[in-house]
Order: C-alpha cells, then structure tokens, then sequence
C-alpha cells in the first residue's frame, strides 16, 4: 500500500513535528496506535533502515513523560533522558508526537536533526559580498604622507645621510618638485619605506 501525504511547512523540523502529529491523531475509521519515530524518519527522509523496528511493532522501554510498565516511577537515567528531550524538541520547535516510540529512539532522532538556523543568525552570515577590499578603504596618500613618510627616514638614518639618499630614492632633488598626484606621492612613500 502506498500513501502520499503533502505538508506545507518552513522547515524540516515543522514537517517532522506535523507528520508527529498527523501519526498519532485518530482517525474516524480507526483505533489509533503509537508510531515508531524510525517510521516517521523513513517517511520524511525516505530512508529505510531494517535495523528498527516496524511501526506495528508494540512500543518497548519507556516512553517520554512516562514510567515503564508496571512501574510507578521513572528512575533518574530516564527523568534525564526526559530532559534531553525537551530541550532538543524546544529547540527544533517540534510540540507533539514526543510520546509515540521509545524515548531514547525519540532522542536518537531529535539528536541526528540538524539544528535549526533563525531568521537573526541568517543575517549575521556573511556572504562575502559586503565584503570590501581594504584597498578601496585607503583614502588616496597626500604631500603630507610624503613628508611624514622622509620623517621616519631621517629619524632612522639621520640628518646627513638621509639628505644625500633621499633625492635618489625619491626620484626628485626636493620634495616640493613631486607633482600633486595621489598616485606619485604614493609611488614615493613606497620607495623611501622599501629603503628603509
């Protein structure tokens, strides 16, 4: 038998909790019956795995919210388990069906469910197309990055040296016969940072 159901839904963490849901509400012609959650997985994944348990399989060890049969208590390990759930249903938003297979494969499977991503994290994540060469940042070099630029020179060769090496290494016998071109100052400040 083949049965095609459509759900409309944002994520695949509401279609998983809608197909929980849609499971375990009774139907007019029917008793209703728990669902394993590897069913749920195989019909929203399309995935088989002969390793669990078919659907019409009786539920096995406890189930979320619940005691073992026969017990009246759930012990700490299953009270955590409990948790554990909460948190990851919470997390992926799911609100039903938590209570229709055993609670470790109901965890097992909110495990393996990829983490939802919000609207707010989405647009913190940068797609690289705002991103800006930091030479475009560079405002264009002036006279005065020139001079600042023969500053550090002669700070660090001295007076009399730097005024014999400087008008070769500029290009020019004075800086006031560099052209006013942003361009040229910055061929300039790199020549005498290279010399350095």
């Amino acid at each position: 038998m083949t049965v095609t159901i459509h759900i409309e839904a944002n994520s695949a963490a509401e279609a998983r909790a809608e197909m929980l849901d849609l499971l375990n509400s009774p139907s007019p012609a029917a008793t209703p019956r728990p669902v394993a959650a590897s069913a749920v997985s195989e019909m929203t994944t399309g995935e088989t795995d002969n390793a669990h348990e078919p659907a019409e399989t009786p539920i096995n060890g406890h189930i979320y919210g619940q005691a073992e049969e026969g017990k009246a208590r759930r012990n700490k390990e299953q009270m955590a388990e409990d948790e554990e759930i909460e948190r990851l249903a919470a997390l992926h938003k799911i609100t039903g069906g938590l209570d229709s297979a055993p609670a470790s494969e109901v965890l097992k499977n909110l495990r393996e469910m990829e983490a939802p991503v919000e609207d707010d994290a989405k647009a913190n994540i940068s797609t690289g197309e705002e991103r800006k060469d930091p030479a475009q940042d560079e405002k264009p070099a002036t006279r005065e990055d020139m001079k600042a630029a023969m500053v550090k020179y002669v700070e660090a060769k001295g007076q009399v040296e730097a005024m014999e090496e400087l008008p070769g290494i500029m290009g020019y016998k004075k800086q006031s016969e560099v052209p006013d071109d942003p361009a040229e100052f910055a061929k300039v400040i790199a020549k005498i940072e290279a010399a350095l």
